[in-house]
């Protein structure tokens, strides 16, 4: 039982002993002084700033944004107030106000490294890289040091594009602390955005063997997977799709990412069934990727075919406001588009409880900019994962995976940790009104030799392997004449597949290299090509479904995960069974086989122009239908008392 002594002058020695110990770090002595402060000062001012920083080292930032509050009301130039201010605030994701509070602590003190560290941290909560790279390269300048501004430096970087000076930061993140959490892994995806497929070099941590040395990157892929086999923030989980074709490590690496980064809420609200209003469902679709991107257009002729009887359709935008052709068009589909890009995760769940939602649809997954904490604080009865990324999330929050029975087999089902809902057809959806420019292409006009085959693969440079790389290789010098007609991604990459080109026997010439065009120009040049080629073990996506759409055959090579059987669902959904296969040895065989046979190409390209119509791929009035039908089981499900469980549509 404590006994508190009276003397005004204990008071003062409280204070000052409190000030003491959270100068030393000794928070459980400095909050016992306070407590012990209140009873002699219940008023005290004085104490406010120890209690913020008290409560923000206990993770109680309510307590701590509360406590500023009343800080800066007495005193509103206090720069250290404000800059506790902006951590509380980022802790709660509030990131847009975090941003303006550091904004304050710079006016105050413009050299203060922390708060541009701050700001950068927050900006690119907010999805404003640009931003937050300056800020981290200010920070930087101030404190060379910093390894938290090398590392927002480096992310910076990668959005940017600049993939050859983010691999450089991410290297020198590694040389001053080896096994930082995802760096040795994002070094490795870089060195694939850039082509290179040399062995990155990195350190080995205590009680770490070393590997025997290879020509490749074998070593350093092993390495990372065994550090993640040990339970170890090794594999950042889409770089982990690009680099292994093991469904298994996929799931652990995106599990060990969730737990650390996104883990469930305590006390969010039970999933608790909500019956239907006026006989809809209500879905809320939550991306930033509502504009000129992939999954918009895909998603697009699906969200105006959705039947407005049947289902009300939300659109949660948490990307920075854009004006583009895509967004106007979203804009005027007849859906309520909310944009939330300024609200905190926790506020954009209450907001979807609030209107009523029966189920939420993240589409983003684990992507850049992704907000898998909007899930975690539960803002639906029912929360399904579709489209954005081709894995499991790994979370109990996530109460379905939207599928087909290719994508996830038998085999790939073990390894998701949501119940799967397995569309009839294909998973992914498609736009049956996505434009092709009516001015027809010419070669010439493309960089493109007027005569021999061209072979094409509009992938990321990050997806070509060197043994999809070797075959390409072997088919060029195979069929005389022929060109590679690549994505041109970044200058660097550029010059390292023309290098390896040479080393294969290929002259560089013979890469034609294609500059980024809007999606209509893009189709209609895409039809200049003969053969579309697959990459291993990330297939082409929305990109094998560009080059059927524009009546070009793909022909694919099916792996043993989600992301390496994509292109076998999209074939099959265009009935082209025939262009699916299971080996690199086949892929080869087939792909020399159609470049020895072009009446077998040509007719492939007559087929696919006069089916494309009525194939499943492209019927998006019938997706529409059966994703309504897919979210009403879920739904009917719950409101049985059943738990999520497995269904066909």
């Amino acid at each position: 039982m404590l006994v508190w002594d009276k003397n005004p002058h204990r008071a003062d020695f409280l204070w000052a002993q409190a000030l003491e110990m959270l100068q030393k770090g000794d928070i459980d002595g400095a909050e016992r002084a306070l407590m012990e402060l209140d009873v002699l000062r219940p008023q005290d001012g004085s104490s406010l700033p120890m209690k913020a920083a008290v409560a923000l080292a206990r993770r109680r930032p309510g307590d701590a944004i509360r406590a500023l509050g009343e800080v800066l009301r007495l005193n509103p130039d206090d720069a250290g107030a404000w800059f506790n201010l902006g951590q509380a605030l980022y802790m709660v994701q509030d990131s847009a106000r975090a941003a303006r509070a550091f904004d304050r602590v710079l006016r105050l003190q413009p050299r203060h490294a922390e708060a541009f560290f701050g700001r950068a941290l927050a900006w690119r909560a907010l999805g404003e890289h640009a931003k937050a790279g300056r800020d981290a390269s200010e920070a930087l300048r101030l404190n060379p040091d910093h390894l938290g501004a090398l590392q927002e430096q480096a992310n910076a970087l990668l959005v940017a594009g600049a993939f050859d000076r983010a691999a450089a930061a991410f290297g020198e993140l590694e040389r001053r602390q080896p096994g930082m959490p995802f760096v040795a892994c994002l070094r490795l995806f870089l060195a694939r955005q850039l082509a290179e497929w040399a062995p990155v070099g990195l350190p080995l941590l205590p009680g770490e063997a070393a590997a025997p040395p290879a020509a490749d990157q074998a070593a350093e892929l092993e390495t990372l997977r065994q550090r993640t086999l040990r339970g170890e923030p090794a594999l950042e989980p889409f770089a982990s799709l690009v680099l292994y074709d093991d469904p298994a490590l996929h799931h652990k690496a995106a599990g060990l990412w969730m737990e650390r980064l996104h883990p469930p809420v305590p006390h969010a609200p039970a999933a608790t069934a909500r019956a239907l209003d006026g006989g809809r469902l209500r879905v809320a679709y939550i991306s930033s990727d509502f504009y000129n991107h992939a999954t918009a257009y895909l998603l697009a002729g699906v969200l105006e075919q959705h039947d407005p009887a049947v289902l009300e359709v939300v659109m949660l935008s948490y990307g920075a406001p854009r004006q583009d052709a895509m967004t106007q068009r979203l804009a005027g589909n007849g859906c309520r588009w909310v944009d939330v890009h300024d609200r905190t995760d926790a506020e954009v769940a209450a907001l979807c409880r609030q209107m009523g939602v029966h189920v939420a649809v993240d589409l983003k997954g684990l992507t850049r900019d992704s907000r898998p904490g909007i899930f975690a604080h539960r803002a639906a009865p029912l929360q399904v994962n579709w489209l954005g990324y081709p894995g499991t999330m790994a979370a109990p929050y996530y109460d379905y995976l939207l599928a087909d029975r290719v994508v996830v087999g038998e085999a790939q089902r073990a390894h998701c940790s949501e119940a799967v809902a397995y569309l009839p057809h294909c998973y992914q959806p498609n736009d049956d009104r996505r434009p092709i420019d009516a001015t027809p292409p010419t070669r010439a006009a493309h960089g493109l030799p007027d005569t021999g085959l061209v072979l094409c693969c509009f992938n990321n440079s990050f997806k070509i392997t060197p043994p999809v790389w070797a075959m390409w290789m072997g088919l060029l010098v195979r069929t005389p004449g022929s060109v590679l007609w690549l994505l041109k991604s970044h200058d660097a990459a550029a010059n390292h597949l023309r290098r390896q080109a040479q080393e294969h026997g290929v002259d560089p010439a013979r890469l034609v290299f294609a500059p980024a065009l809007d999606l209509p120009l893009h189709l209609a040049r895409l039809q200049l090509a003969d053969l579309s080629l697959e990459t291993l073990p990330y297939n082409a996506h929305t990109t094998a479904s560009d080059a059927l759409w524009a009546g070009v055959p793909h022909i694919t090579c099916m792996g043993d995960s989600f992301a390496s059987r994509v292109g076998a669902s999209l074939l099959q959904a265009a009935g082209l069974h025939e262009l699916v296969t299971t080996s690199m040895e086949a892929y080869g065989a087939l792909a020399r086989s159609l470049l020895d046979t072009p009446e077998r190409l040509k007719h492939l390209r007559n087929e696919l122009q006069a089916s494309r119509r009525s194939v499943p791929l492209f019927d998006t009035k019938g997706f529409a239908r059966q994703l309504e039908r897919a979210f009403g089981h879920m739904h009917q499900t719950q409101l049985r008392g059943l738990a999520p469980s497995d269904f066909d549509v």
